[in-house]
Parts: C-alpha cells; structure tokens; sequence
C-alpha cells in the first residue's frame, strides 16, 4: 500500500513539475500597502487544452508511421 501510495504521490509530483515547466500553472505573489501578501495560482486551461491536441496530434503520427513500418516488414518477410 505504501508503495502504491509513493507512486501516486511521485506522478501528482512529476506532472505539477512539467505543468510549471510547460506554462500551464503559473504563481504570482504581490504585496499590498498594508504589508500583507497575496499568492495567486493560475491555471491556463487554454494552453493545457492546447498541448493535448499536440500530443494527440504526435500519437496519430506515430502510430502511423509503426504500421507503416510493419506493412514494410510484413512485406519484406513475404517476398523472401
């Protein structure tokens, strides 16, 4: 369970990591005259949106160019 739990904890991690790399979470701090600080997390859905449709995009491709390459193989082995 501790280990189920780790690998949970460990991919929540690594995709908050690359949502900040990728310009998906963005964090800004300002502070007011009063002295207090306000933090604010924002969340740009568009370009998360947009990213997706990418990696679908780059999936479609590669499937395509996998069976494009086995039809070759297939027909390498056949005429042999």
């Amino acid at each position: 369970m501790k280990r189920v739990f780790f690998l949970v904890l460990l991919l929540v991690v690594g995709v908050v990591g690359y949502g900040f790399y990728a310009g998906w979470f963005a964090v800004t701090t300002e502070t007011t005259p009063d002295g207090k600080s306000n933090t604010t997390l924002t969340v740009d859905k568009d370009k998360i949106k947009a990213d997706e449709q990418k990696a679908k995009d780059k999936l479609k491709n590669v499937g395509g160019e996998v069976k494009q390459k086995t039809v070759e193989t297939v027909d390498k082995i056949k005429g042999s």
